[in-house]
């Protein structure tokens, strides 16, 4: 539980930033300014990957100064500090799912939405904590979240290319001609 709460709160910028782009990539769309849907797309990702960048070196140099805000024993902070490591090796991933999600939502794509929104958390971390958990014991349950996270970001990068793909398609079709 505290260690589930640790790493949602390193994820909460990201979804700020999910959440903050979302307008901009809507209006933008809507306006027929593809260019700027794909620079805010960067923006949001570079910001994202950033602040995960950072929780991911506080908590993986850091973890039992986070494990001590939440309990002083011993034990729990030692067994902790492997857990928290091992949730966090790939939390730089943790930027594609959101923006991705909240870019698809802006587009009106509300069931790709949806769709991403379940992914990590609900289609990939249940089944990995049930295997993993099965041939691992307890590390298993903590090995399942970088997998999760590693496999979501596997989904998610080629969608998120090909729709990059599509609206330099998209600027292109609407550029004028030079007749």
């Amino acid at each position: 539980s505290v260690l589930n709460r640790i790493v949602t709160l390193a994820r909460r910028p990201v979804f700020g930033v999910a959440d903050g782009s979302q307008p901009l990539y809507a209006y933008n769309f809507g306006a027929g300014n593809y260019p700027r849907v794909i620079a805010t797309l960067k923006h949001a990702l570079v910001l994202a990957a950033g602040l995960s960048g950072a929780a991911w070196a506080l908590l993986l140099f850091l973890p039992r100064l986070f494990l001590s805000m939440f309990s002083s024993d011993p034990t729990m902070i030692s067994e902790g500090t492997i857990a928290l490591r091992i949730m966090v090796v790939v939390i730089p991933l943790l930027a594609l799912q959101p923006i991705v999600g909240s870019f698809y939502q802006a587009m009106g794509r509300a069931g790709r939405a949806f769709g991403l929104s379940l992914l990590r958390d609900i289609v990939l971390v249940i089944p990995a904590v049930l295997v993993l958990s099965a041939h691992f014991s307890t590390k298993g349950i903590w090995i399942a979240f970088p997998v999760a996270d590693f496999v979501s970001a596997l989904i998610v990068t080629p969608m998120l290319f090909l729709e990059v793909r599509k609206l330099r398609r998209m600027t292109a079709a609407s550029a004028p001609s030079g007749d």
